[in-house]
């Protein structure tokens, strides 16, 4: 059971770094803006490239540990009926998030997509509620608006 969780592991790790290199590579024809129009502020091309060489450095980690330490692979455990139907529910959640992107707009499709995350995953406190789709709304609205100079769809809200 070891050796096949390492070849998984290893098998997975290696599609991981190649898929990331290949889009890595692909993101560097993202177009961009001249420079002195986004000043001191990343461009649409930041993000995704962060995110890749994450994944590349932890796919590689991953690699990595199923060399050296396969018996520190975990079994997987059996998945119970409850987290199957969370699974599927997310899934959907994400086709009608995507749907909501572009007909509500950015910003109130993500906030609206937040709180339908928790309440699939059975978080009830109207604090976590209330805060996490402000916070991540804000969050998001920061870092793509004025660090990344990237627009969302306004939709039919005419937000932001």
């Amino acid at each position: 059971e070891v050796i096949r969780l390492r070849n998984v592991s290893k098998i997975l790790s290696v599609f991981f770094i190649i898929f990331s290199l290949f889009f890595l590579w692909a993101s560097t024809s993202i177009r961009t803006l001249k420079p002195e129009i986004y000043g001191n502020r990343l461009g649409p091309k930041f993000l995704p490239q962060v995110l890749l060489i994450g994944i590349i450095i932890f796919s590689s980690i991953m690699f990595y540990e199923s060399i050296k330490n396969p018996e520190a692979l975990k079994k997987f455990e059996k998945n119970d009926e409850n987290k199957k139907g969370r699974l599927i529910k997310t899934i959907v959640l994400s086709f009608l998030f995507v749907i909501m992107f572009s007909y509500l707009g950015g910003f109130p499709a993500i906030f609206i997509f937040v709180i339908l995350f928790l309440l699939v995953w059975n978080i009830r406190s109207p604090f976590a509620l209330i805060l996490s789709p402000v916070i991540v709304v804000i969050s998001i609205y920061f870092l793509f608006h004025y660090l990344l100079s990237v627009r969302f769809p306004e939709g039919i809200f005419k937000l932001f």
